[in-house]
């Protein structure tokens, strides 16, 4: 099935073994050598780790001015100058979580996946779908063809295969609207344009399904 990936995000993310548990899809990462499809990306709230989250509340001088006068600088009881006791903050913060696409095993109304299988660095060689959109798509000779505005991702393979484009010479010549094209080409990441491959046969389709024919 070919999909648009900007629709997949925000859609409701559910554990298969716990229902309950349920995030949305925040992002989806792609593979930024073959475009295969390699993490979905969601955001979760936590309360503050023990230790991440202690802060040390303030002196109180005068307090601190008694324990010195009465039980002397050396007292076990004595907190150093400038430092106070730990307090554990319990206020929630954003943590974000990395499925594996390969756990994912169902794409619906929402996107289930199974195990507890995250990471919450960011993974390496991996790019964020939505960082193409806008980027220029051109020939070789330079000529503008369009500008991406969605990645279409074939979902049985797990791996994007053609861009959704809008403006240009190219698309305009086929009428009004949005045209598809497959992902034929190179990236130039420093200046955000997509090089189509002199073996461009020049052709766009109308139709996500057209790309089938292609």
């Amino acid at each position: 099935m070919l999909i648009k990936g900007s629709t997949l995000l925000n859609r409701p993310l559910v554990l298969t073994e716990n229902d309950q548990e349920k995030h949305f899809v925040d992002n989806i990462l792609l593979n930024q050598y073959d475009f295969s499809l390699c993490y979905v990306v969601f955001e979760q709230k936590v309360l503050a780790d023990e230790g991440r989250g202690a802060v040390s509340a303030p002196i109180d001088e005068s307090v601190l001015n008694m324990q010195v006068a009465t039980s002397g600088i050396g007292s076990q009881s004595t907190p150093l100058s400038g430092v106070g006791y730990p307090e554990t903050s319990t206020s929630p913060r954003t943590e974000v979580r990395y499925v594996p696409w390969f756990n994912v095993v169902n794409i619906g109304e929402s996107i289930e996946y199974k195990g507890y299988d995250q990471q919450i660095e960011e993974p390496k060689e991996c790019i964020s779908l939505t960082s193409f959109f806008g980027w220029s798509v051109e020939n070789e000779a330079g000529e503008k063809i369009g500008k991406i505005k969605d990645i279409i991702i074939q979902t049985q393979d797990q791996v994007g295969v053609a861009f959704e484009i809008t403006e240009g010479v190219f698309s305009t010549l086929f009428g009004e609207g949005h045209k598809y094209m497959k992902m034929n080409g190179v990236p130039k990441w420093a200046e955000q344009k997509w090089i189509v491959s002199s073996a461009w046969n020049g052709v766009l389709v109308k139709e996500v399904d057209d790309l089938y024919t292609l």
